[in-house]
C-alpha cells in the first residue's frame, strides 16, 4: 500500500510539473489568449493580451468578450461564429475589437470549443489570436477584406461609418443636410430556405448592382451585411421630395431577381434618418435609421418610415425587455399556467395546454403578446423553450402521483426555432424519461406557418417525432396558408380550430362553414380537433353538434397556475356540469 501511495503522488507530481509548464507557456506565448467558460464569463487572459488590449486580468476576469466588442460586425457574423462553435467546431476569421482607450485594433482569432471528455459537452472556449492592426494598416488586400463586403465589393459596415463621419464634417462646414437610408429585405431567408444560399447571393449581388446605378459619386453605398443595405445623400434641394426619391428605392425592386430559371419577386423596408435633426454622429444616425426601417417593416412589404424620437421610447423599452429576459430564467420569474381542454361529450378533463407566464422584478408581469417575439427573435426561446418543457413534464408527473390524473396529457407549443433545432428529440425524450412519463403523455403544438415553413423537413421532423410515441397538433389551424395536399403526409393527431373561427360562432355564416369544413376535414384523415377560445354555451353546442372532439376556453377555465390545477384534480371538481345532462 505504501509503495503504491508514493506512485501515485509521483504521478501527481508529475501531472502538476507539466500543467504549471503549460501554464508558463501559455502565459508567455506572443499570441492573444483568452479562456472562456461554457457562457463565455472570461476566466483567463494572459500577458499579450493585457499588452494588445490595455485590460489588466482582474479587469476582464467574470465580464464577457463583449467588453472589447467595436459594433462594426454584424448579426449575422455573430450568428456565424457560435453555430460553427456550437457544431463542435473552431471558428477563424478578423475580428474587429476596440482597446480599453477606445481606439479599434484588428484581431486574426480563432476560437475552439473545449470539450469534457466523459460527458461531451462544451464546457470552455480558448480563444488565440495576433494584432495584425499594422499588417492592415500596410497591406491592400487585408484593407479589402476587412472594408468591403467580399460578396456584392460594396464598403461594409466599418468603411460606411468612416466614409460617414468624413461626410458630417463636410455637411456641418457647408451647411449641407443629409440624409441616410437603410433598407431591409422583406423574408429574405425563406428565399434561402426556398432556393438555397446560391441563389439568395445572387439576387443580393443583382440588388447592389441596381443600387449602384441609382445612386450619384457623391452618395455613399454600402451593404451593412447579410440583405441590409444603406445610402448617404445629401438632401439639400430635394428635401420637401424625399418620399418621391425614396420610391425609386422601390422602383428597384420591381422587376423579377433572375435566376437559372426562376424569376424571384422582393420587397423591402425603408428606415430614413436625416442630419442634423436625427443624430449629431455617426452611430446615432444608423441606430436611429435602423429603429425606423424595423417600426417600417411592421406596416408590410414596400413601406417606409422617417426616424421620430418616440421611436426610441419604444426601442428603449424593448432593450429593458431583452436585458430583463436574459436574467428571467437563472431570476426564475417564468412560471406555467394551465388550461383545460374539456372531452365535449363527456365533460371530462383530457389535456391541459401549458401556457407561460413572466413576472420581471424590474418590469413587474408581462404579456406573452409582448415577451414571446422578443424570445424568439433573440434566440432565447430556446434555453426557455426547453424549461417549458421540462417543467411541464415535472408538473404532470407529479399529478400523476398526487390526484391519480394518468389519463391527463400536457400540450407545449414549440416556436419555429425549437422545431428546427437538431437537439430537440434529445431534450423531450430526456424530459418524459426523466419524469417517468410515456411520450403520448406529451403533446407538441406547432402552428400552421412553421409546419409549411420547409415542408421536406418537416414532414421529415414529424415522422421522426411520432416514431417516438410524442402527440402532435397543428395550432391556429386556417389562420395560415398551409396546403392541403400537404396535410395527408403530416403525421399529426390534432388540429387545433384557431379562435378566430370559433368567436363568430354560430351566428357568422363564414365561421360556420370554415369549422365544419376542417372537422369533416380532421375526422376524414383520422385526427382530432380541439376548438380554442370557447366562451359562451351557443359557441359550445354548436361545436358539440358538429362532433367537434375537444374545447377550451374561459366558459370552462382561465388559464390556471399548477397548484390551483392540482388542487382541482386532486378533489376531483367537475368543469361547468350543467353543459352535460
Amino acid at each position: 500500500m505504501p509503495a503504491n501511495h508514493n506512485k501515485s503522488a509521483d504521478t501527481r507530481s508529475v501531472q502538476d510539473v507539466d500543467l504549471d509548464k503549460y501554464l508558463r507557456v501559455i502565459e508567455q506565448s506572443a499570441e492573444l489568449v483568452m479562456i472562456t467558460d461554457s457562457r463565455g464569463t472570461i476566466e483567463y487572459v494572459n500577458k499579450s493580451f493585457e499588452l494588445a488590449t490595455g485590460f489588466r486580468h482582474e479587469e476582464v476576469t467574470g465580464k464577457t468578450p463583449r467588453i472589447l466588442k467595436s459594433g462594426l460586425q454584424d448579426t449575422q457574423f455573430y450568428d456565424r461564429l457560435w453555430t460553427t462553435l456550437l457544431s463542435g467546431k473552431a471558428f477563424c476569421d478578423i475580428v474587429i475589437n476596440r482597446r480599453k482607450n477606445g481606439n479599434l485594433y484588428y484581431e486574426e482569432k480563432t476560437i475552439t470549443p473545449l470539450r469534457d471528455p466523459n460527458t461531451k459537452e462544451i464546457t470552455h472556449f480558448i480563444s488565440t489570436g495576433r494584432d495584425i492592426t499594422q499588417q492592415i494598416n500596410t497591406d491592400s488586400k487585408l484593407r479589402q477584406i476587412v472594408n468591403f463586403n467580399p460578396l456584392t465589393g460594396l464598403p461594409n459596415r466599418f468603411l460606411l461609418k468612416e466614409r460617414f463621419e468624413r461626410a458630417l464634417l463636410t455637411a456641418d462646414k457647408y451647411n449641407k443636410p443629409l440624409a441616410l437610408v437603410v433598407m431591409d429585405l422583406d423574408r429574405f431567408h425563406k428565399v434561402n430556405d426556398t432556393f438555397g444560399h446560391e441563389t439568395g447571393d445572387l439576387i443580393l449581388k443583382q440588388l447592389a448592382n441596381r443600387l449602384r446605378k441609382l445612386t450619384s459619386s457623391e452618395s455613399i453605398l454600402a451593404h451593412l451585411g447579410s440583405d441590409v443595405f444603406s445610402l448617404v445623400f445629401e438632401t439639400s434641394g430635394i428635401t420637401g421630395r424625399i418620399p418621391d426619391w425614396i420610391q425609386t428605392f422601390f422602383e428597384v425592386l420591381t422587376p423579377p431577381f433572375v435566376t437559372d430559371d426562376k424569376d424571384i419577386y422582393c420587397s423591402a423596408a425603408l428606415g430614413i434618418s436625416l442630419y442634423p435633426q436625427d443624430g449629431a454622429d455617426v452611430s446615432t444616425m444608423l441606430r436611429n435609421a435602423e429603429t425606423a426601417m424595423y417600426r417600417a417593416k411592421k406596416l408590410g412589404p414596400n413601406s417606409y418610415q422617417f426616424y421620430t424620437s418616440d421611436m426610441n421610447v419604444h426601442s428603449v423599452r424593448q432593450f429593458e425587455m431583452e436585458s430583463a429576459l436574459r436574467r428571467a430564467l437563472e431570476r426564475d420569474e417564468f412560471s406555467l399556467h394551465y388550461q383545460p381542454q374539456i372531452d365535449t361529450n363527456s365533460g371530462v378533463m383530457t389535456g391541459i395546454e401549458a401556457l407561460l407566464r413572466w413576472e420581471s422584478q424590474k418590469l413587474g408581469l408581462m404579456m406573452p403578446n409582448e415577451f414571446i417575439p422578443l424570445l424568439e427573435e433573440t434566440g432565447l426561446i430556446l434555453p426557455v423553450g426547453e424549461w417549458v418543457i421540462d417543467t411541464a413534464c415535472r408538473d404532470l408527473s407529479r399529478w400523476y402521483n398526487t390526484a391519480g390524473a394518468t389519463n391527463l396529457r400536457v400540450a407545449v407549443n414549440l416556436s419555429a426555432l425549437q422545431f428546427q433545432d437538431p437537439d430537440l428529440l434529445h431534450i423531450i425524450k430526456s424530459a418524459v424519461q426523466t419524469c417517468r412519463l410515456p411520450p403520448h403523455a406529451l403533446e407538441l403544438e406547432i402552428t400552421e406557418s412553421v409546419v409549411m415553413q420547409d415542408q421536406k423537413h418537416t414532414i421529415q421532423q414529424l415522422k421522426i417525432l411520432n416514431a417516438n410515441g410524442f402527440r402532435l397538433a397543428i395550432d391556429d389551424f386556417g389562420t395560415g396558408y398551409s396546403s392541403l395536399s400537404y396535410l395527408k403526409h403530416f403525421p399529426v393527431h390534432t388540429l387545433k380550430l384557431a379562435q378566430p373561427f370559433v368567436h363568430g360562432l354560430p351566428e357568422d355564416p363564414g365561421d360556420v362553414a370554415i369549422t365544419r369544413a376542417v372537422i369533416a376535414l380532421a375526422h376524414n384523415l383520422g385526427l382530432e380537433v380541439v376548438a380554442e377560445g370557447v366562451e359562451t354555451l351557443a359557441q359550445f353546442e354548436f361545436l358539440k353538434t358538429e362532433m367537434c372532439d375537444f374545447v377550451q376556453g374561459y366558459l370552462w377555465s382561465k388559464p390556471l397556475p399548477g397548484k390551483e390545477l392540482e388542487a382541482i384534480l386532486s378533489d376531483g371538481t367537475s368543469f361547468c356540469p350543467s353543459v352535460w345532462k
